[in-house]
This record gives C-alpha cells, structure tokens and sequence, in this order.
C-alpha cells in the first residue's frame, strides 16, 4: 500500500470517528493506521483542513511537511455507507 493510499484511509477512518464519537471500532482502526503511517511510511498527520470540496491532509515524513488533497465526495463514502447502514455498525 503507497503513502497516499494509507493517508486516504487514515482521513476516512478520522471522519468516521469524528461523526461518531461512541464507535470504538473507527478510533482503534485509526489508531492502527496511525501506527501503520508511522512504521512503515515514517509520517506523522499534523493536520487536516476541510474546505468546500476537498480535504488537505498535512503529513510530516522524515522531517518535511507536505499536503495531500482527497476530494471530499470520494473521502466521506465510508461515513456516508455507514450512515446509510445504521444496523450494520451500531454496537449499542
């Protein structure tokens, strides 16, 4: 899996667990891709900016700062699967 890729799925994951804040699954899945972005890539998230119909995501890789952009429509279809699907991940 390329950086990209792994930044992309880190931001759905940080979407999902921003929108519902009781899923544990999301923040331990996240954490995971945390750690993944961290061993394998040597990059840290430092932050992310929602504008209109993008998302930017500042990552800090053996010491430089860079950006990546996600469009917004393509970064949320996780969070938008689940909203439609309330009884496949509700854990109550």
């Amino acid at each position: 899996m390329s950086l990209y890729d792994t930044l992309f799925n880190w931001l759905q994951l940080w979407l999902v667990a921003e929108a519902r804040a009781e899923d544990e699954a999301a923040k331990d899945s996240m954490e995971h891709v945390t750690q993944m972005l961290k061993e394998v890539f040597d990059a840290e998230v430092k932050e992310v900016k929602r504008q209109a119909d993008q998302y930017l995501v500042t990552y800090r890789k053996e010491g430089i700062e860079a950006t990546e952009v996600f469009r917004k429509e393509t970064a949320e279809t996780l969070l938008v699967f689940i909203n439609e699907n309330p009884e496949r991940y509700d854990f109550k």
